[in-house]
């Protein structure tokens, strides 16, 4: 498969900082609908995230992923938008060989990408960037089960306030991640303004569980914090 080629790098960081400065949220006069104002990406751009994955129309070939994820100490965040954990220098997703060092983790509740019309009822997105400032965003589903004991750390440490940064101590990073790493892979965007594109997206197929408290727990913190499934626009989807 033909690897995805994008510029992003400091363009990307400048964006994000802008994006920072505006004011923007998920719901009233600054909702989604309302994005495409101040953010154009967000409403011409034709390869926008979250999507829903329609199962059957997945393609053979997606590329091939390690994850050298690994315990470690980190900042926790409350941006006013999501709860954000921010990890140190040296772990990293291998994509087809591609070398992606974490950046951090964040929260969606309920979840943003969906598979078949079905969406989860909370979504982590794992955000990584190589040498060459590429992006990848891993997203993992939640399906309500069993208490996660990675998530009650980040609910245990988490700033309830926004604005907030908190120090967790050895993050369990690996209970966030199923043991498949099957997935759907396509080209998407950032999932809040300012809709950058580009992003290589992989979602795994296999969910992993959290209890109902614990997806409520950080519901109540973040509040309704997704973006609605924008259009595929015909988009090629892999999978494996």
């Amino acid at each position: 498969m033909n690897k995805l080629k994008f510029v992003l790098g400091l363009g990307l960081s400048l964006s994000v900082l802008l994006a920072a400065s505006h004011g923007w949220s998920y719901s009233g006069k600054h909702g989604p609908e309302h994005w495409g104002d101040d953010f154009i990406t967000c409403k011409v751009g034709n390869t926008q995230s979250p999507i829903n994955i329609v199962s059957s129309m997945a393609q053979t070939g997606a590329k091939n992923i390690t994850l050298e994820y690994k315990s470690e100490n980190a900042t926790i965040e409350n941006n006013g938008h999501t709860v954000q954990i921010n990890y140190p220098k040296g772990n990293y997703a291998i994509i087809d060989g591609d070398k992606y060092e974490l950046l951090q983790f964040h929260f969606h509740t309920p979840g943003e990408n969906a598979i078949d019309g079905k969406i989860a009822p909370l979504e982590v997105h794992f955000v990584g960037k190589d040498s060459k400032g590429k992006y990848a965003v891993i997203g993992v589903l939640f399906k309500e089960g069993r208490i996660n004991g990675a998530l009650q750390q980040v609910i245990h440490t988490m700033p309830t306030h926004a604005n907030s940064t908190h120090h967790v101590h050895h993050v369990k990073i690996n209970e966030l991640l199923p043991k498949s790493l099957e997935s759907y892979q396509f080209s998407g965007s950032l999932t809040t303004p300012p809709c950058t594109q580009g992003i290589e997206w992989i979602v795994l197929k296999e969910p992993i569980s959290a209890s109902k408290s614990q997806i409520e727990a950080l519901s109540k913190v973040m509040g309704h914090n997704a973006r609605p499934l924008q259009k595929t626009n015909n988009r090629e989807i892999k999978a494996n």
